[in-house]
């Protein structure tokens, strides 16, 4: 992977085998088009920050209240006095694997509602298994996950929930004290297609665009000023995005969440129906994460995987509407998925 990555790798080994031996969470992490590489570390007697890891339906949301320190100076960890009885064994979950007609089925049967007058989008998401290939080292491919994703929220967490990493392309919301802003981002293609954006895609980024809108309004937030809509593009796919900027509101995450964009609307209906149709939990994904407080950066955790000993469990959804069709639902999930596979793959 070059000389920069190797160096980048010998650097996060050695921080991340101290971690791991100390038994503690931790989170790894960088912003989007920055070079430095943070590591928060939980360690409440030292806390002067606090990292949030919310999960889709917030029942295995955990917070972590400790420090951050660039991965250059990680040694200075050394010098608190770690407790290592904070991580948690994590807890079971059923695993369900949808094949491609399981899927196409679950798409259909959302479009079924919203043919009903029930709803106008859900998103339909899954998880897919991959063997973990053999020589696998998690922090060389968090190492290629930083250098390849550049423009995103690159994270490694060891917490509660397990093992995951991500790339995440969407914020939630950043607040810098008296402005805060979001993003309204929906559609998707592959890089490479040059054709003008379809009705149904720009139709779908206007829902998630009206409904944060319609939520800020609700909470009385004042000063909302939208963008254009910008065409983005994150690794080999490219979405729509409009960034709204507004008066900050402490708390306003978790009125924003979760968004059309990894849920649907009205949230409530596509929340049913992904309960009724999706035969796991979501977990981490779909969720939130990042430093919370007055100076918050939350991103929607998107892109991305549970490592296990063996194998991965990539996370992926589609946002499915009237116009919908089924096995082109399926190949956008598969898109997103090679995008975390080739991170694990040599």
């Amino acid at each position: 992977m070059g000389q920069q990555s190797s160096v980048l790798s010998r650097t996060l080994n050695e921080c991340l085998s101290y971690l791991l031996k100390q038994q503690v969470r931790f989170i790894i992490y960088s912003y989007p088009l920055e070079s430095q590489i943070n590591v928060f570390v939980d360690q409440p007697s030292h806390a002067v920050k606090s990292y949030v890891l919310n999960s889709f339906n917030t029942l295995n949301s955990e917070e972590l209240n400790g420090q951050v320190f660039t991965l250059d100076n990680w040694e200075l960890i050394k010098e608190f006095q770690l407790d290592p009885s904070i991580l948690q064994e994590e807890t079971p979950r059923e695993q369900h694997y949808m094949v491609q007609q399981e899927y196409e089925s679950y798409v259909q049967g959302i479009q079924d509602e919203i043919q009903a007058g029930n709803l106008v989008k859900c998103v339909a998401a899954r998880k897919k298994k991959v063997p973990l290939p053999k020589g696998f080292v998690l922090v060389e491919a968090f190492a290629k996950t930083l250098m390849n994703h550049e423009s995103a929220y690159c994270y490694l967490a060891h917490c509660n929930s397990g093992t995951w990493m991500g790339a995440s392309p969407e914020v939630l919301v950043h607040n810098n004290g008296k402005k805060s802003y979001t993003v309204a981002l929906a559609g998707t293609k592959l890089a490479e297609d040059k054709s003008p954006w379809m009705v149904k895609e720009q139709h779908e980024q206007a829902l998630v665009t009206g409904y944060i809108i319609d939520t800020l309004n609700k909470q009385q937030v004042k000063n909302i000023h939208l963008s254009a809509v910008q065409e983005v593009q994150a690794s080999h796919i490219k979405h729509l995005k409009t960034v709204i900027e507004f008066d900050s509101l402490q708390g306003v995450e978790r009125h924003l969440h979760p968004t059309p964009a990894v849920c649907g609307l009205p949230v409530s209906a596509a929340k049913s129906i992904i309960t009724r149709f999706e035969k796991d939990d979501r977990s981490l994904y779909s969720g939130y994460l990042g430093i919370t407080g007055d100076l918050s950066k939350l991103y929607v955790n998107l892109r991305c995987m549970q490592i296990h000993d063996k194998y991965a469990d990539l996370y992926v959804g589609a946002g499915i509407t009237k116009d919908s069709d089924p096995l082109r639902e399926w190949q956008e999930t598969e898109a997103k998925a090679d995008v975390m596979k080739n991170i694990i793959e040599d």
